[in-house]
């Protein structure tokens, strides 16, 4: 089970007739009850046929999870036809787990072998992120043209520590299993803890030109730079567990053909490249993967039916990675 609390406001003033400042603050909760093993099963996969509301988790397994987000946003319009937008988010998360969950097969002959394993667990983190976008448009060979130009970064930090503990009398039985046997968590440290810090930074320039081709048809061409960085830091070794890694200045392009052919219908096609960093995903020996690259081309079509009250869409696309990752073998 789980409980989801939200707060969230906003309030808007107008510093002048054509600048809006924007104040915001998000506040969400979660008390989860974990169940991080799943429902057990024989050692040659059949199935016990355990009623759904089997928990196989000690009775003081909790998690917590809780983010506040400040939000600070202001709009500028210079004229009718350009106008900025200036935006910083800062989010802090507090997330605490401490769970008793049972993991493993359970023999025919005795129904025991699932064996309960405890471990608590502390993740703080912290967010900061402005961006900046000028929106507008200028008027040439007698037709008006739509420019867009931005800038933002993005830089993460998680604070996370973990504890294994021992628990007594581990191995259970799913048919017998009652969570209040395990009613005081336990103290006994099974092996030292950790402490890491994570470190993420994320920068990009983007911008795009939608220039009428004709008054149906448009041409729309833009791209993205993009850098990357990413390290995590082991305190309890006072060395890093992953190098610090880079990746600076990828350029990924994006072109799309646009044609209104009716009042309320619209075609296109599009190309867009395909960048995105895994570099907070490690190989078996430590190393980060390299970016997953590619493409992306979409033909689409769009309108409404019914004088608006209906919309409709139609599109197909064909996605093509490389050195997408994926999980090994335990």
């Amino acid at each position: 089970k789980s409980r989801r609390s939200v707060l969230y406001a906003i309030v808007e003033a107008d510093l002048a007739p054509t600048t809006t400042l924007g104040l915001g603050v998000h506040r969400e909760e979660n008390d989860i009850t974990p169940f991080y093993g799943g429902l057990p099963r024989f050692a040659d996969g059949g199935d016990l046929g355990l009623p759904r509301s089997t928990y196989m988790n000690a009775a003081w397994s909790d998690t917590a999870i809780a983010s506040t987000t400040a939000i600070v946003d202001l709009n500028h319009r210079f004229n009718d036809d350009w106008k900025l937008r200036v935006a910083f988010n800062r989010m802090r998360e507090d997330n605490h787990d401490l769970s008793g969950s049972a993991f493993g097969a359970v023999d025919r002959a005795t129904n025991r072998g699932p064996s309960l394993s405890s471990f608590a667990a502390h993740l703080g983190g912290k967010e900061k992120a402005p961006d900046a976008t000028l929106e507008g448009g200028f008027h040439a060979f007698g037709r008006r043209h739509d420019v867009l130009l931005g800038a933002n970064w993005m830089q993460r930090d998680y604070d996370s520590t973990s504890q294994l503990y021992t628990i007594a009398n581990p191995v259970v039985n799913p048919y017998t299993f009652n969570p209040y046997d395990y009613a005081v968590a336990p103290t006994a440290i099974a092996r030292p803890a950790t402490h890491t810090l994570a470190a993420i930074e994320q920068s990009g320039l983007f911008g795009s030109l939608r220039f009428a081709l004709t008054d149906t048809v448009k041409l729309i061409a833009g791209g993205r730079v993009s850098d990357w960085k990413s390290s995590t830091f082991n305190l309890v070794t006072n060395a890093y567990s992953t190098q610090p890694y880079e990746q600076d200045g990828e350029f990924t392009p994006y072109g799309a053909l646009q044609w209104d052919f009716a009042p309320a219908w619209t075609t296109y096609l599009s190309y867009a490249e395909i960048f995105r960093s895994q570099a907070n995903q490690y190989t078996a020996s430590g190393d980060p993967l390299d970016p997953a690259t590619g493409s992306n081309i979409e033909a689409g079509l769009k309108g409404a039916l019914f004088g608006g009250r209906l919309d409709a869409s139609l599109a197909g696309f064909r996605i093509l990675e490389e050195d997408r990752s994926q999980r090994g073998p335990p």
